[in-house]
């Protein structure tokens, strides 16, 4: 089973997302600006969190 590890964080102005592989061998950072629990609509607060999931799966791909 392949697993990635990550974070996600809100910081005033700012979402980030961090992913890495179990090995390290490949990680990946998302930022956008704004904060996603701050106002986003909610259509676009569904195409960040699709993006983010994209992410989360993107250092498993050979």
């Amino acid at each position: 089973m392949r697993q990635v590890y990550g974070h996600t964080d809100n910081f005033p102005g700012y979402t980030q997302l961090t992913v890495s592989t179990a090995d390290c061998k490949r990680s990946l950072t998302f930022s956008i600006n704004p904060q996603t629990n701050k106002g986003l609509k909610p259509a676009l607060l569904a195409r960040v969190r699709a993006v983010q999931e994209d992410l989360a799966c993107a250092p498993l791909r050979r």
